[in-house]
């Protein structure tokens, strides 16, 4: 059981680590005391979190992390593992600009020059990430957060 001290220490370093990510809880709070838990439902064939894995356990659940920031905090030893899946991608055609091109208007519009518009064409790449982040602190998950973030990219 953690004391008072180190348990309000994770939360604010909890809190300050994962302020800036927009995301919702992917794994369950604590159940008020004298309450009995309720299971949360799992969805079949796909791994789930659970507060309090050892690392061991997250990594043969879900593997290795692709980035580890080890943190420094005065109760013990604290990191923020993440993963980035790709989920998703997509070639777009968009209109980038319109070009006015010549055109040589016929005699039944008086046999003149005009102009029509000639949309440009670029090609975009777009890829949606799923992003997870884990606070471990003592070897053991305290928190995970997910978002999704996408890449932009253009051809010419």
């Amino acid at each position: 059981m953690m004391n008072v001290k180190t348990r309000i220490a994770l939360l604010t370093l909890a809190s300050l680590i994962l302020a800036a990510f927009p995301a919702t809880a992917a794994i369950a709070e604590d159940a008020p005391p004298g309450a009995a838990p309720a299971p949360a439902p799992k969805p079949a064939g796909k791994p789930a979190l659970d507060k309090g894995m050892t690392a061991e356990a997250v990594i043969a659940l879900i593997g290795k992390p692709q980035d580890v920031r080890p943190m420094t905090v005065a109760e013990g030893k604290a990191e923020v593992w993440t993963y980035r899946r790709l989920i998703d991608e997509q070639i777009r055609q968009n209109a980038a600009s319109v070009a006015m091109i010549p055109i040589y208007m016929g005699p039944g519009m008086g046999g003149h020059m005009g102009t029509t518009p000639d949309p440009e064409f670029h090609l975009e790449h777009v890829k949606t990430y799923q992003v997870t982040t884990l606070l471990m602190f003592g070897g053991k998950l305290v928190l995970a957060r997910q978002w999704r973030e996408q890449s932009r990219s253009f051809e010419q």
